[in-house]
């Protein structure tokens, strides 16, 4: 549905007129609210015009470039969330140790980045080394908190520990009883 169809669609239900829906914000807002968020990356569809990405632009689309900024958001489970200015040929890490370094309940395993063309990076780890992703521009690192849930539960090791006590203990009262 276009914008024109929405405003049409406002004025016969709403039985109000253009002037009025431009006047009120509540009204505007309701009225451009139904929208989707498509984000491309224009350089590769530029470089290849049959690249997946390219598409057609229709009646009622609205094309947002925003304006280039050299900055980074740290966010999530770090000590100090903050805006960080952009440092080339760094990693995600570096920006989380700029921004406090990691607080014990995050979970570094699942860090990433959001690029501003809406794409996801996470942090991967090979052969048991962790590697994370370059940063750009206006990207945005937030770092997920541990699951909190099974913190209570005990593990193997508790168990191990219990059983054994519990069998030493026997033993000594079966001992002192004889």
């Amino acid at each position: 549905m276009t914008i024109k169809e929405r405003e049409m669609l406002f004025e016969r239900l709403l039985n109000v007129n253009i002037d009025s829906i431009s006047s009120s914000q509540q009204l505007r807002n309701e009225l451009y609210n139904g929208y989707d968020l498509i984000t491309i990356d224009l350089r590769d569809v530029m470089k290849n015009p049959n690249h997946s990405e390219n598409l057609i632009l229709e009646d009622g689309d609205i094309l947002s470039i925003d304006k280039n900024n050299n900055l980074v958001k740290v966010s999530g489970e770090v000590f100090y969330p903050a805006i960080i200015p952009l440092r080339a040929h760094r990693s995600a890490r570096y920006y989380v140790k700029q921004a406090g370094g990691f607080m014990p309940s995050s979970r570094k395993s699942k860090t990433m980045v959001i690029y501003p063309n809406g794409k996801v990076k996470s942090a991967h780890t090979f052969f048991g080394f962790r590697k994370y992703p370059r940063v750009t521009g206006r990207a945005e690192i937030y770092v997920p908190q541990k699951n909190m849930e099974n913190k209570n539960k005990m593990g193997t090791g508790e168990w191990a520990l219990l059983v054994s006590a519990l069998g030493i203990l026997s033993n000594v009262i079966i001992n002192a009883l004889k």
